[in-house]
């Protein structure tokens, strides 16, 4: 049943017993059989910080049933909940523990974290509560289970067990144990704008220039002054921070290493993934730290992330206080090759030694529009990484609960007991949490997973992520499956508490079905050729239909912020990332094809002619040390990128004119690939006023087709800057330019 369980919990002095294996029991054989009448939550006046923090997300999970004050108790079974010696804290070990007596459980804590992860083992294994979702719809309960008295323990799979963004609370109540791991991307703000302004030096130069501040600033591996910085802030930090067990040298999200010939020595081939490989630099650097923190701080760890260009590992010896995750997206193990890189890797960090290894995983969620049903992925990954020694996981997972529930199910078990099946696990959450509707649930996901796995693309890291070409995944047929499973589960659907479920996958899946729609009806618009006879009818007639669609889903995103019971998914990401649509484009062009045949600035002012590119008035800017494969001919351009390149240029504008950015492309873009252009106009301040972009869809083998984008420069224009971009690009993915313009009425 859901609802209507009620736990005694008091924060109150007891004595524990010493600890025995889990499941067995010590002392009187007697045991109690605990009900769900059995139980009510109450705490004692106790004022510990701890206790207040675990007080307030209980209320959270299991709402009315909190009595403030600790009343006379009167019912079968009691859980005690104390807070550990303060001199003991540091002396804690991992496993979850408690004390079971004749009528009461007795649970010791050194934090809010620590009490949420024992007290939440505690229900599930000896009372039957489940949490599969942070919300009053998703929690369920078993019948009564009768408990034997003993001293019980479990030693977790995994020591660390951190499921990131879940809501920190639903995840301590889960088993998630976060303190292994250390801020992501930490040194850009350890190493903030105020630092490197008055030490420059700590930051990277790359090409003779140094890197300024930023969330993205790469930071000078080898200068002594910023590793002295660094060994003198962990005392602070450690003062601070005492209950902390690691500190984090995770390096900022970028590829720009320092290029100076003393950094270069550091650099190797390439990594399997295709990366310059700079793990010798990254990991000497964690190294020096490691080695004075055995002395500075013996009892601590250092982590930090074998990210990309440091994903191998390196030739020289790992420090034994040091936790390695290696990261990954392994949503690609639908991909053969993909997975058996991932697993060579771990394979390879194992045969190097590295004593204690950790996997990062990027499990969303939220920014796919879709159910991405990769649990088994998730699975296959966390068994091989675990059977390599990884001891330690963190994953970014931002859940979209509606899709996510199982997969942070299935996971957040497989953490505590890497052993258990992850089917069987799937089977218990369908069942429990879709009851009646179980079968046609399970369909719906499943399909979902037939999708994800059908994909032929070749894989990159986070592919599909923030791309709306994720709705290619999904086909026609697949889709009308999928509505047909969720229209049978709404019809079998009895309970009140299921119904409600059904109806979160029905409010999610309408705003899918419908993101879908309006993406497929603007690709549509745009593989539309400007010589067919009927043109200006059908772009008139597609745009109307992609208008209609984007209400449509406005209605769908406004009904699930007003009605849904789980926490709420941000869509916000798709508003700013809405410049695929070509319709303004395809209305100007039907309407004003050549812009009225006024003369292109660009070669005006480059005194060019017949479409000749000077490049010497372009800007290009790329991220250094992944795949970025640029052409620059006579009179086009080939860009084929990984990450973000780009060709840039400004002009002196007068404001209160209409301007046109144009060119021809042709070229291969598969799914997730992205080339799009930017005209940009700012004021003399150089603020941005305002922006138009326009980017094309994915289409393999296109041949030449225009693309521009059209708009009035603002009052206070003083500037505009013009720009073409490439990002996540595979090899095979290119565009060609030519016959670029930029005109002006």
């Amino acid at each position: 049943m859901a609802f209507g369980v009620r736990v005694i919990v008091c924060l109150l002095l007891v004595v524990v017993s010493a600890v025995s294996a889990w499941g067995t029991r010590c002392g009187d054989c007697s045991n109690a059989f605990i009900g769900y009448d059995d139980f009510v939550i109450c705490f004692s006046e106790t004022s510990d910080k701890s206790k207040s923090e675990t007080e307030i997300i209980l209320s959270k999970f299991l709402p009315n049933h909190i009595i403030n004050k600790s009343p006379k108790i009167d019912k079968k079974f009691t859980i005690f909940l104390r807070e550990k010696d303060k001199r003991n804290i540091g002396n804690s070990d991992d496993n979850l523990s408690f004390t079971i007596e004749k009528n009461r459980a007795i649970i010791e804590y050194c934090d809010c974290e620590d009490a949420l992860n024992k007290l939440g083992m505690f229900l599930r294994e000896f009372c039957g509560i489940k949490f599969f979702v942070p919300s009053e719809i998703g929690i369920e309960c078993e019948s009564g289970r009768r408990i034997k008295r003993g001293v019980y323990t479990t030693s977790p799979s995994f020591k660390g067990r951190a499921i990131g963004y879940a809501k920190k609370s639903f995840a301590g109540i889960t088993g998630q144990e976060f303190s292994y791991m250390g801020a992501n991307h930490y040194l850009f703000r350890l190493i903030d704008e105020n630092i490197t302004t008055e030490n420059p030096e700590f930051l990277a130069e790359v090409g003779g220039v140094r890197e300024k501040w930023s969330p993205s600033a790469m930071i000078d591996f080898r200068n002594g002054g910023l590793r002295h910085f660094i060994k003198n802030h962990s005392h602070e930090y450690f003062k601070k921070n005492p209950k902390r067990k690691v500190y984090s040298l995770s390096y900022a999200d970028s590829t720009a290493f320092a290029d100076d010939k003393y950094s270069l020595m550091y650099k190797r081939g390439l990594t399997p993934n295709g990366y310059a490989d700079f793990s010798n630099l990254v990991f000497s650097f964690s190294n020096d730290i490691a080695r004075y923190f055995k002395k500075a701080h013996p009892d601590k760890l250092v982590s930090t992330l074998a990210y990309i260009n440091s994903e191998n590992p390196p030739s020289i010896p790992l420090e034994d206080n040091i936790i390695v995750y290696l990261c990954g997206d392994r949503g690609n193990y639908f991909n053969e090759e993909a997975r058996e890189r991932d697993i060579n890797l771990m394979k390879a960090w194992r045969k190097r030694g590295v004593k204690h290894f950790g996997i990062y995983d990027y499990n969303y969620g939220k920014d796919y529009f879709i159910p991405r049903n990769i649990t088994h992925h998730i699975a296959d990954g966390l068994k091989n990484a675990y059977a390599q020694g990884a001891r330690y996981y963190y994953c970014e997972m931002y859940p979209n609960w509606a899709y996510d529930a199982c997969k942070y199910w299935v996971l957040s078990n497989l953490l505590i007991d890497i052993d258990a099946d992850p089917v069987e696990l799937e089977n218990e959450f369908y069942r429990d949490f879709y009851k009646e509707t179980a079968t046609d649930v399970r369909r719906f996901f499943d399909i979902a997973k037939e999708q994800w796995d059908a994909r032929k693309d070749v894989p990159m890291w986070l592919t599909l992520y923030k791309r709306d070409g994720q709705a290619e995944v999904f086909s026609a047929d697949a889709l009308d499956e999928m509505e047909c499973a969720l229209q049978s589960a709404e019809t079998s659907a009895k309970t009140p508490v299921v119904k409600m479920r059904v109806y979160e996958l029905r409010l999610m899946f309408d705003i899918t079905k419908s993101y879908i729609h309006t993406y497929n009806l603007q690709k549509k618009l745009w593989l539309l050729s400007p010589k067919d006879k009927n043109f200006s009818a059908k772009v008139d007639d597609i745009s109307q239909a992609i208008d209609v669609s984007k209400r449509t889903l406005k209605v769908y995103l406004d009904r699930y912020k007003n009605n849904t019971k789980y926490p709420k998914v941000d869509f916000s990401a798709w508003d700013k990332l809405d410049y695929m649509d070509p319709s303004q484009m395809r209305l100007q062009q039907a309407k004003d094809p050549n812009f009225s045949g006024v003369a292109n600035i660009i070669e005006y002012i480059d005194k060019t002619e017949n479409g000749k590119i000077n490049f010497s008035k372009w800007t290009f800017k790329h991220s250094p040390n992944v795949y970025s494969n640029v052409g620059r001919f006579d009179k086009s351009i080939k860009m084929s990128s990984w990450l973000p390149a780009y060709f840039y240029r400004t002009f002196v504008v007068p404001p209160n004119k209409e301007y046109r950015f144009s060119m021809d492309v042709s070229g291969n873009l598969d799914l997730g690939a992205v080339f799009y252009i930017e005209m940009a106009f700012y004021d003399k301040n150089k603020k941005l006023i305002s922006q138009t972009r326009q980017r094309l869809p994915s289409i393999k083998n296109f041949s030449w087709m225009s693309i521009f984008v059209q708009s009035y420069a603002p009052e206070n224009t003083a500037t505009v800057n013009i720009a073409m971009f490439s990002i996540s690009m595979r090899p095979s993915d290119f565009v060609e330019i030519k016959n670029i313009k930029f005109q002006m009425k």
